[in-house]
């Protein structure tokens, strides 16, 4: 009967335990990149000569805040940054820095400790060019964006995720000296997260 009433016990913590990670009222603090840390050295051949084009590197980063409002349900912030770092054979610099803010949603499904997931979220934001060649130069442009994706959530502990997913992105980008013309970016990015659960 003892023997019973443990296993009976075990199995009712344990559920509770999993559902324990997505609950109503916790709040979920994450860190996320689309595996987007990239250092590129360009180089050209002709016949038998080869010249040095020039030099990229890139690296995106996403804090996110949120709260469970309902079980496997969760809504809250990102702010996506990207820096990007572009030079030539002569030393010429261009660095690209974008930024967006905006509310995300989240569903978890399952109930295990990994879940998949399906997420979107959409925000406003700045893009900015600034180039050290010859002359100086800063342009801008206002930006707004949006995102779709899906993907797997690996419980590591009750308060401890690492997510893997895909992404559709789409963002739009408007010079602030020109109502001409917009500059429109889409595509599909993979990505990794690293999130808190308190």
């Amino acid at each position: 009967m003892k023997t019973r009433s443990f296993i009976v016990l075990f199995f009712l913590f344990s559920a509770v335990n999993l559902y324990a990670q997505t609950e109503p009222g916790k709040t979920f603090v994450g860190a996320g990149t689309n595996l987007d840390l990239s250092f590129i050295n360009t180089k050209i051949k002709v016949d038998n000569d080869l010249y040095d084009v020039g030099k990229s590197s890139s690296f995106e980063f996403s804090p996110q805040l949120g709260k469970f409002a309902t079980l496997n349900f969760l809504i809250g912030g990102v702010m996506p940054i990207n820096i990007s770092t572009e030079s030539d054979e002569d030393d010429n610099k261009q660095t690209i820095t974008s930024w967006a803010i905006g509310p995300f949603t989240r569903v978890y499904f399952g109930e295990e400790d990994t879940k998949f997931f399906l997420n979107g979220m959409a925000g406003l934001g700045k893009y900015s060019i600034k180039s050290d060649s010859g002359s100086d130069s800063k342009e801008s442009a206002g930006l707004n964006t949006f995102q779709l994706g899906a993907g797997v959530a690996f419980f590591l502990s009750d308060h401890v995720s690492l997510d893997l997913f895909l992404n559709y992105a789409s963002t739009t980008m408007k010079p602030s000296e020109s109502s001409d013309y917009r500059i429109k970016n889409r595509g599909i990015g993979m990505g990794l997260n690293f999130n808190f659960i308190l």
